[in-house]
């Protein structure tokens, strides 16, 4: 294991709240959040749960980051 992997395995594990958002409920707001995020909003801001939820589910965060790039190549 990397020394980076680790540091945010351990990060992850202190940053659990008593209530995190589901993957489902993440694909609920991901189009939203991606928008919004390239208007140059505050989305940490606006959606914390989702910005929460990006830093603990590395699966989620993949798909965010692959929308992201697809959403600002057609652009």
């Amino acid at each position: 294991m990397t020394w980076e992997k680790f540091k945010w395995l351990v990060g992850s594990i202190f940053a659990v709240q008593d209530e995190e958002m589901l993957c489902s409920e993440f694909f609920d707001i991901l189009p939203r959040y991606v928008d919004l995020k390239l208007e140059k909003k505050d989305v940490d801001k606006l959606f914390p749960n989702v910005s929460h939820h990006l830093h603990q589910c590395p699966e989620c965060n993949e798909v965010y980051q692959a929308l992201l790039q697809a959403v600002q190549s057609e652009k």
